[in-house]
């Protein structure tokens, strides 16, 4: 939802990487609290490429 009634954990992970096209989108967030990268919902959970990205994201 945009606008006033925008919750601001929504408005905080969607400002640099978009709002999510559809249910399932993911965003990895850091050990900093920042948005690293978002996910499409196409990207399955069990992924290489997002089992990669967690990976690198807990050294």
């Amino acid at each position: 939802m945009k606008g006033a009634g925008q919750a601001p954990l929504y408005r905080f992970l969607t400002a640099q990487h978009g709002e999510p096209a559809w249910n399932f989108h993911k965003y990895l967030v850091g050990k900093d609290g920042q948005v690293i990268q978002a996910f499409p919902s196409k990207v399955a959970p069990d992924s290489a490429e997002l089992r990669a990205a967690i990976e690198a994201a807990l050294k």
